[in-house]
């Protein structure tokens, strides 16, 4: 299993749990191109700190999947969920979005 960590946030949504999933190490930066901005400060992205299994556990449980950063892409990437032409680069650091509610 990954020893990596994570910073997690469950929000609940009128539809289902988004899973707001952020290396560590990103948090309370922020990221910019000329069109794009990654705000890591937001309170969006303030969570728990979880292990790659507990993640792998809420991913079966989420409606929205919101991933940021090249470990946490790796892990969700893994699972086969993520469509790499769709993984945004902002600065060089990775984002993508996964829908998995019906």
């Amino acid at each position: 299993m990954i020893a990596e960590k994570f910073i997690v946030k469950e929000i609940d949504s009128k539809n289902g749990i988004i899973l707001v999933i952020t290396d560590p190490e990103l948090l309370g930066k922020k990221f910019e191109t000329e069109m794009l901005q990654l705000d890591l400060s937001n309170s969006f992205y303030q969570g728990e700190k979880k292990s790659a299994e507990k993640v792998l556990a809420m991913i079966n449980k989420a409606y929205i999947l919101h991933i940021t950063g090249e470990k946490a892409l790796r892990l969700v990437s893994d699972l086969g969920l993520i469509d790499q032409s769709k993984v945004l680069k902002i600065d060089n650091i990775p984002h993508a979005e996964v829908y998995l509610g019906e």
